[in-house]
Protein backbone atom coordinates (compact mmCIF):
# COMPACT_ATOMS: atom_id res chain seq x y z
CA UNK A 1 0.00 0.00 0.00
CA UNK A 2 1.30 3.59 -0.80
CA UNK A 3 -0.23 6.55 0.03
CA UNK A 4 0.31 9.87 -0.03
CA UNK A 5 -1.49 13.55 1.24
CA UNK A 6 -2.12 14.94 -2.52
CA UNK A 7 -1.91 18.66 -0.92
CA UNK A 8 1.48 17.82 0.49
CA UNK A 9 2.48 17.67 -3.24
CA UNK A 10 2.94 20.58 -5.31
CA UNK A 11 1.56 18.16 -8.18
CA UNK A 12 0.54 14.50 -8.93
CA UNK A 13 3.36 13.59 -10.88
CA UNK A 14 2.32 10.56 -13.38
CA UNK A 15 6.20 10.53 -14.65
CA UNK A 16 7.84 9.71 -11.26
CA UNK A 17 4.92 6.94 -10.18
CA UNK A 18 4.90 5.05 -14.23
CA UNK A 19 8.23 3.15 -13.43
CA UNK A 20 7.26 2.30 -10.21
CA UNK A 21 4.13 1.12 -11.07
CA UNK A 22 5.71 -0.86 -14.22
CA UNK A 23 7.66 -2.71 -11.46
CA UNK A 24 5.43 -3.73 -9.45
CA UNK A 25 3.43 -5.47 -12.30
CA UNK A 26 6.88 -6.91 -13.34
CA UNK A 27 7.07 -8.60 -10.11
CA UNK A 28 3.44 -9.85 -10.70
CA UNK A 29 1.14 -7.21 -8.85
CA UNK A 30 -2.37 -6.06 -9.78
CA UNK A 31 -2.37 -2.85 -8.45
CA UNK A 32 -5.31 -0.23 -7.68
CA UNK A 33 -5.15 3.50 -7.94
CA UNK A 34 -7.55 5.95 -5.96
CA UNK A 35 -8.28 8.86 -4.35
CA UNK A 36 -10.12 9.58 -0.97
CA UNK A 37 -11.48 12.52 0.54
CA UNK A 38 -12.09 12.82 4.80
CA UNK A 39 -15.40 14.75 3.78
CA UNK A 40 -16.85 11.55 2.74
CA UNK A 41 -15.68 9.81 6.00
CA UNK A 42 -17.34 11.37 8.22
CA UNK A 43 -14.72 13.99 9.50
CA UNK A 44 -15.64 17.77 9.37
CA UNK A 45 -12.76 18.77 6.88
CA UNK A 46 -11.79 17.96 3.20
CA UNK A 47 -8.96 16.57 2.18
CA UNK A 48 -7.63 13.90 -0.47
CA UNK A 49 -5.33 11.06 0.31
CA UNK A 50 -4.29 9.22 -2.91
CA UNK A 51 -3.71 5.33 -2.33
CA UNK A 52 -2.12 2.78 -4.78
CA UNK A 53 -2.69 -1.34 -4.05
CA UNK A 54 -0.57 -3.65 -4.98
CA UNK A 55 -2.03 -7.22 -4.50
CA UNK A 56 -0.43 -10.26 -6.21
CA UNK A 57 -1.70 -11.33 -9.47
CA UNK A 58 -1.74 -15.38 -8.12
CA UNK A 59 -4.09 -14.44 -5.29
CA UNK A 60 -7.74 -14.85 -6.89
CA UNK A 61 -9.12 -12.20 -3.96
CA UNK A 62 -11.02 -9.29 -5.47
CA UNK A 63 -10.18 -5.56 -4.13
CA UNK A 64 -12.56 -3.83 -3.43
CA UNK A 65 -12.56 0.16 -4.02
CA UNK A 66 -13.07 1.80 -0.91
CA UNK A 67 -14.09 4.90 -3.27
CA UNK A 68 -17.32 3.32 -4.11
CA UNK A 69 -18.45 3.64 -0.48
CA UNK A 70 -21.59 5.57 0.47
CA UNK A 71 -20.04 9.12 1.64
CA UNK A 72 -20.86 10.08 5.22
CA UNK A 73 -21.16 13.50 6.34
CA UNK A 74 -20.51 14.78 9.55
CA UNK A 75 -20.15 18.85 9.83
CA UNK A 76 -18.15 20.81 12.39
CA UNK A 77 -20.98 20.90 15.51
CA UNK A 78 -21.96 17.27 14.90
CA UNK A 79 -18.45 16.11 14.99
CA UNK A 80 -16.84 18.27 17.29
CA UNK A 81 -19.74 19.73 19.51
CA UNK A 82 -19.08 16.61 21.86
CA UNK A 83 -15.48 18.26 22.76
CA UNK A 84 -15.69 22.24 22.62
CA UNK A 85 -19.17 22.57 23.72
CA UNK A 86 -19.49 19.16 25.75
CA UNK A 87 -20.45 20.52 29.89
CA UNK A 88 -24.13 21.03 28.75
CA UNK A 89 -26.26 20.04 31.99
CA UNK A 90 -29.70 19.91 32.33
CA UNK A 91 -31.43 21.20 33.49
CA UNK A 92 -29.40 24.03 34.38
CA UNK A 93 -28.85 24.46 38.34
CA UNK A 94 -26.49 27.83 38.43
CA UNK A 95 -26.58 31.06 36.72
CA UNK A 96 -23.23 30.40 35.33
CA UNK A 97 -24.22 26.90 33.93
CA UNK A 98 -27.30 28.56 32.18
CA UNK A 99 -24.98 31.27 30.28
CA UNK A 100 -22.89 28.07 29.34
CA UNK A 101 -25.82 26.32 27.98
CA UNK A 102 -27.04 28.83 25.72
CA UNK A 103 -23.90 29.43 24.75
CA UNK A 104 -22.97 26.25 23.83
CA UNK A 105 -26.39 25.96 22.01
CA UNK A 106 -26.08 29.18 20.38
CA UNK A 107 -22.63 27.70 19.19
CA UNK A 108 -24.08 24.58 18.18
CA UNK A 109 -27.01 26.51 16.20
CA UNK A 110 -24.70 28.83 13.76
CA UNK A 111 -22.10 25.90 12.95
CA UNK A 112 -24.84 22.92 12.37
CA UNK A 113 -23.32 22.92 8.38
CA UNK A 114 -19.72 24.02 8.89
CA UNK A 115 -16.56 22.93 7.38
CA UNK A 116 -12.96 23.35 8.60
CA UNK A 117 -10.92 24.87 6.27
CA UNK A 118 -7.86 22.11 7.00
CA UNK A 119 -6.37 20.63 10.13
CA UNK A 120 -3.57 22.93 10.71
CA UNK A 121 0.17 22.34 12.57
CA UNK A 122 0.13 26.08 13.41
CA UNK A 123 -1.46 29.46 15.43
CA UNK A 124 -3.04 31.57 12.28
CA UNK A 125 -2.66 35.47 13.07
CA UNK A 126 -3.34 36.56 9.53
CA UNK A 127 -6.70 38.35 9.23
CA UNK A 128 -7.30 36.90 5.99
CA UNK A 129 -6.50 33.57 6.97
CA UNK A 130 -8.63 33.42 9.80
CA UNK A 131 -11.56 34.17 8.39
CA UNK A 132 -12.57 30.69 7.00
CA UNK A 133 -11.98 29.38 10.46
CA UNK A 134 -14.16 31.97 12.11
CA UNK A 135 -16.86 31.29 10.09
CA UNK A 136 -16.16 27.62 10.96
CA UNK A 137 -17.19 28.17 14.63
CA UNK A 138 -13.32 28.44 15.84
CA UNK A 139 -11.06 31.06 16.37
CA UNK A 140 -7.40 29.72 15.12
CA UNK A 141 -5.10 32.20 16.28
CA UNK A 142 -4.38 30.07 19.56
CA UNK A 143 -4.37 26.42 20.44
CA UNK A 144 -5.14 25.46 23.66
CA UNK A 145 -5.48 22.65 26.04
CA UNK A 146 -8.86 22.72 27.04
CA UNK A 147 -12.33 23.90 25.89
CA UNK A 148 -14.95 26.50 27.42
CA UNK A 149 -15.63 25.46 30.66
CA UNK A 150 -18.52 26.87 33.09
CA UNK A 151 -18.03 29.98 34.60
CA UNK A 152 -15.44 30.94 32.01
CA UNK A 153 -15.92 35.11 31.85
CA UNK A 154 -15.54 34.46 27.78
CA UNK A 155 -19.13 32.78 27.91
CA UNK A 156 -20.56 35.94 28.95
CA UNK A 157 -20.85 36.83 25.34
CA UNK A 158 -23.41 34.64 23.48
CA UNK A 159 -21.65 34.86 20.30
CA UNK A 160 -17.77 33.97 21.42
CA UNK A 161 -16.15 32.02 18.97
CA UNK A 162 -13.58 29.14 20.99
CA UNK A 163 -10.19 28.58 20.30
CA UNK A 164 -8.94 25.83 18.65
CA UNK A 165 -7.83 22.61 21.21
CA UNK A 166 -5.80 19.71 20.50
CA UNK A 167 -8.51 17.73 20.96
CA UNK A 168 -10.88 18.99 18.56
CA UNK A 169 -7.78 19.23 15.59
CA UNK A 170 -7.61 15.41 16.60
CA UNK A 171 -11.21 14.57 16.67
CA UNK A 172 -11.30 16.53 13.41
CA UNK A 173 -8.81 13.81 11.84
CA UNK A 174 -11.27 10.93 13.25
CA UNK A 175 -9.02 10.31 16.60
CA UNK A 176 -10.78 8.77 19.83
CA UNK A 177 -10.61 11.35 22.75
CA UNK A 178 -8.65 9.35 24.91
CA UNK A 179 -5.59 9.06 21.71
CA UNK A 180 -2.68 10.71 23.02
CA UNK A 181 0.21 12.28 21.27
CA UNK A 182 3.16 12.48 22.83
CA UNK A 183 5.91 14.95 21.41
CA UNK A 184 8.75 17.25 22.40
CA UNK A 185 6.44 20.18 22.26
CA UNK A 186 3.29 21.25 21.38
CA UNK A 187 4.56 22.36 17.53
CA UNK A 188 5.24 18.67 17.62
CA UNK A 189 2.00 17.35 18.59
CA UNK A 190 0.34 19.89 15.66
CA UNK A 191 2.58 18.12 13.51
CA UNK A 192 1.64 14.66 14.57
CA UNK A 193 -1.88 15.08 14.63
CA UNK A 194 -2.47 17.26 10.61
CA UNK A 195 0.24 14.48 9.30
CA UNK A 196 -1.76 11.81 10.20
CA UNK A 197 -3.86 9.66 7.93
CA UNK A 198 -6.84 9.99 9.13
CA UNK A 199 -7.26 6.27 11.33
CA UNK A 200 -10.71 5.56 9.98
CA UNK A 201 -9.83 6.02 6.25
CA UNK A 202 -6.83 3.44 7.30
CA UNK A 203 -8.97 0.62 8.76
CA UNK A 204 -11.63 0.52 5.65
CA UNK A 205 -8.46 0.83 3.47
CA UNK A 206 -6.82 -2.10 5.34
CA UNK A 207 -10.09 -4.09 5.63
CA UNK A 208 -10.59 -4.07 2.06
CA UNK A 209 -7.47 -5.47 1.37
CA UNK A 210 -7.77 -7.94 4.14
CA UNK A 211 -10.86 -9.29 2.34
CA UNK A 212 -9.20 -9.55 -0.63
CA UNK A 213 -6.19 -11.95 0.47
CA UNK A 214 -8.63 -14.09 2.44
CA UNK A 215 -11.63 -13.60 0.99
CA UNK A 216 -13.73 -12.65 4.48
CA UNK A 217 -16.92 -10.96 3.60
CA UNK A 218 -17.20 -7.12 5.30
CA UNK A 219 -18.88 -4.37 5.61
CA UNK A 220 -16.87 -1.17 4.93
CA UNK A 221 -19.90 0.89 5.09
CA UNK A 222 -20.67 -0.12 8.72
CA UNK A 223 -16.71 0.59 9.59
CA UNK A 224 -17.02 4.00 8.80
CA UNK A 225 -19.46 4.52 11.76
CA UNK A 226 -18.10 2.51 13.84
CA UNK A 227 -15.86 3.42 16.98
CA UNK A 228 -12.16 2.98 15.64
CA UNK A 229 -11.37 1.58 18.96
CA UNK A 230 -13.44 0.45 21.74
CA UNK A 231 -11.62 0.11 25.28
CA UNK A 232 -13.62 -2.46 26.63
CA UNK A 233 -12.38 -4.88 23.55
CA UNK A 234 -8.69 -4.32 24.49
CA UNK A 235 -7.21 -7.38 25.23
CA UNK A 236 -10.18 -9.76 24.34
CA UNK A 237 -9.77 -11.79 21.94
CA UNK A 238 -9.63 -11.92 17.82
CA UNK A 239 -12.18 -9.40 16.08
CA UNK A 240 -14.14 -11.12 13.69
CA UNK A 241 -14.86 -8.69 10.31
CA UNK A 242 -17.84 -10.16 9.12
CA UNK A 243 -20.73 -10.40 12.29
CA UNK A 244 -21.89 -13.61 13.53
CA UNK A 245 -21.18 -15.65 16.95
CA UNK A 246 -18.27 -13.61 18.54
CA UNK A 247 -18.75 -10.13 16.97
CA UNK A 248 -18.52 -7.52 19.92
CA UNK A 249 -20.87 -5.37 19.05
CA UNK A 250 -24.16 -5.73 20.75
CA UNK A 251 -22.64 -8.01 23.83
CA UNK A 252 -23.94 -6.16 26.89
CA UNK A 253 -23.43 -7.14 30.54
CA UNK A 254 -25.78 -9.74 31.96
CA UNK A 255 -28.91 -7.98 33.11
CA UNK A 256 -28.24 -7.81 36.75
CA UNK A 257 -24.64 -5.41 36.09
CA UNK A 258 -26.79 -4.08 32.91
CA UNK A 259 -29.27 -2.49 35.40
CA UNK A 260 -26.40 -1.22 37.90
CA UNK A 261 -24.77 -0.04 35.00
CA UNK A 262 -27.67 2.00 33.74
CA UNK A 263 -28.23 3.36 37.75
CA UNK A 264 -24.39 5.14 37.51
CA UNK A 265 -25.16 6.45 34.39
CA UNK A 266 -27.97 7.76 35.22
CA UNK A 267 -25.81 9.78 38.00
CA UNK A 268 -25.68 7.40 40.96
CA UNK A 269 -22.52 6.91 43.42
CA UNK A 270 -21.20 3.06 41.89
CA UNK A 271 -20.22 2.85 45.70
CA UNK A 272 -23.78 2.89 46.66
CA UNK A 273 -24.50 0.80 43.79
CA UNK A 274 -22.20 -1.89 44.03
CA UNK A 275 -20.80 -2.79 47.54
CA UNK A 276 -18.13 -4.48 47.42
CA UNK A 277 -14.88 -3.80 46.19
CA UNK A 278 -15.02 -6.73 43.65
CA UNK A 279 -18.55 -5.81 42.61
CA UNK A 280 -17.50 -2.34 41.76
CA UNK A 281 -14.70 -3.45 39.86
CA UNK A 282 -16.79 -5.38 37.66
CA UNK A 283 -19.55 -2.70 37.30
CA UNK A 284 -16.58 -0.45 36.00
CA UNK A 285 -15.97 -2.28 32.83
CA UNK A 286 -20.03 -3.02 32.51
CA UNK A 287 -20.61 0.89 32.66
CA UNK A 288 -17.53 1.49 29.93
CA UNK A 289 -19.57 -1.44 28.15
CA UNK A 290 -22.68 0.39 27.56
CA UNK A 291 -21.19 3.90 26.65
CA UNK A 292 -19.18 2.14 24.28
CA UNK A 293 -22.69 0.68 22.99
CA UNK A 294 -24.01 3.64 23.01
CA UNK A 295 -21.70 5.63 21.36
CA UNK A 296 -21.61 3.46 18.70
CA UNK A 297 -25.51 3.58 18.01
CA UNK A 298 -25.19 7.16 18.59
CA UNK A 299 -22.34 7.10 15.62
CA UNK A 300 -24.49 4.98 13.32
CA UNK A 301 -27.29 7.00 14.04
CA UNK A 302 -25.64 10.66 13.14
CA UNK A 303 -24.42 8.70 9.87
CA UNK A 304 -27.93 8.18 8.76
CA UNK A 305 -28.84 12.15 9.91
CA UNK A 306 -25.21 13.67 8.72
CA UNK A 307 -25.05 17.37 10.39
CA UNK A 308 -27.62 16.90 13.29
CA UNK A 309 -26.87 18.52 16.03
CA UNK A 310 -27.23 16.61 19.73
CA UNK A 311 -26.46 18.37 22.94
CA UNK A 312 -24.86 16.70 25.51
Amino acid sequence: MLQYDKKQRQRENEEEQAPYLARLHDLGYKFTKFDLDTAHFGLPHSRQHQFIIGIRADISGVFWNPQALAPVTRYVRAALASSIAGSRVLPAKSAAQTKYNDWASQWGNDHSEKMLPSVIREAIKDPVRMEPWIEAGFNPSQIRLNAPRVGDKELEDQKFIPFLTFEVLALAQGFPKEWKFLAESPSGQLKMIKEALPPVMAKVVAMSIRSSLTGEAVDLDRAIVEPVIRTSRVGKGRLRLNGGPGRWHGILPPPRLLAKAERVLAGEDIAKVAASLKERKALKIAVAQVEEEKALLEAEREANMPGRYLPA
